[in-house]
């Protein structure tokens, strides 16, 4: 007989602000010596992996804890967004 795996509650991530962080969340995070503005794509069970934006073509994917990050929702934000997606 197998043994019957326990359900897998879902993870929830909080932002240095206490905020909590979901797919699509529009984020700001550190990457190297700047801070950079993104989407979140994925959440896993330790980190949330960032889309950055403006996307080029080197590195645009981002893996960082969600304690390091914090979610900007701002009208300025959101025209950063709309005009760099």
């Amino acid at each position: 007989m197998k043994k019957q795996k326990a359900p897998v509650e879902p993870v929830v991530h909080l932002d240095k602000l206490g905020k909590t962080v979901e797919v699509g969340s529009v984020v700001a995070f550190p990457a190297y010596n700047t801070l950079e503005i993104g989407v979140v794509e994925k959440a896993t069970a330790k980190m949330v992996h960032i889309q950055k934006l403006p996307r080029d073509k080197w590195r645009n994917i981002y893996k960082k804890y969600s304690h390091d990050i914090v979610i900007v929702n701002d009208a300025d934000v959101t025209l950063y967004v709309l005009k760099n997606s």
